[in-house]
């Protein structure tokens, strides 16, 4: 009887739990669309000295069972404020 207590907490504690949703991932802006807030800024809000600001940063690794091994996709969106911001 102990047995199957525990295998059934077990199944329903591993039912509970997840590791990731989708909702907490942040939202996928577009390439090549650029918000008109984004263009007029002209420095880092937390960071006035700052020579750029990493805007959105999003990436998806995965696993392919051909020779390409793991896979990381990244779209990335950085705002560059000086020369040494590059």
């Amino acid at each position: 009887m102990k047995p199957i207590i525990t295998l059934l907490l077990f199944c329903g504690a591993i039912q509970a739990v997840y590791a990731q949703t989708a909702t907490t991932a942040p939202a996928v802006e577009p390439f090549g669309k650029v918000n008109q807030a984004d263009l007029e800024l002209k420095q880092c809000d937390f960071e006035p000295d700052a020579n750029a600001e990493v805007l959105f940063d999003k990436g998806t690794v995965y696993y392919t069972d051909n020779l390409d091994g793991i896979t990381m996709e990244v779209h990335r969106r950085i705002k560059i404020f000086n020369d040494n911001g590059k």
